[in-house]
């Protein structure tokens, strides 16, 4: 607070206020924040990087509305998550061109099957290939207890703040987030969090 302003103040208070605002639970809070250290930065970049990971962590809080996504079954077919309304849903972000992706797909597969006899929880792949048909030639003749779709829009990675995949979200039954960067499924905290919810 007593240094003058400079770029070096800039990357400081940067990196300490983001620090701070993942460390905050209360969005207002966070949002005070930033608007209370607003006037100290220098360098407008700065000022805008911090706002867009604010805006991120904001729209990652627990509580905070999924938003709105348009997807498509292998039918063509525009389907959205308002018809699981009242259930669970785990969501995997991935694209077939990423390896990473095709290496943990058949973990997903295997949770979804495990958890099968819950018929409050569901497992949705959204595929989010810049080329459809190479989507739904990747679910030719592939039997699946994971429901497939494809996102036809991809903005939900920038709004999420998502810089990698694959990546696993899980939505609460009202539609909201509920964990919005999940372990890996074949990670052991995959299941506690899923078992905790379901242990009542």
């Amino acid at each position: 607070s007593q240094m003058p302003k400079s770029l070096e103040k800039d990357q400081l208070l940067s990196f300490q206020m983001l620090k701070m605002m993942s460390l905050i639970k209360d969005e207002s809070q966070r949002n005070q924040l930033f608007n209370k250290k607003l006037s100290e930065f220098q360098n407008l970049k700065y000022r805008i990087f911090v706002n867009n990971q604010l805006n991120i962590i904001n729209n990652q809080q627990k509580g905070k509305p999924f938003p709105t996504v348009v997807f498509e079954n292998e039918s063509g077919k525009k389907e959205s998550l308002a018809k699981f309304k009242g259930k669970y849903i785990i969501m995997d972000l991935w694209a077939t061109w990423y390896a990473p992706c095709r290496e943990t797909s058949p973990v997903f597969e295997y949770q979804a099957n495990k958890y099968s006899y819950n018929d409050k929880i569901v497992f949705l792949s959204a595929s989010i290939d810049s080329d459809k048909n190479k989507w739904k030639l990747d679910l030719k003749n592939k039997k699946s207890a994971v429901i497939q779709w494809w996102i036809s829009d991809p903005n939900i990675l920038n709004y999420l703040g998502v810089k990698t995949i694959p990546r696993f979200i899980m939505i609460d039954p009202a539609g909201n987030i509920y964990n919005a960067n999940l372990p890996r499924p074949d990670e052991t905290n995959f299941t506690n969090i899923v078992d905790d919810i379901f242990k009542y």
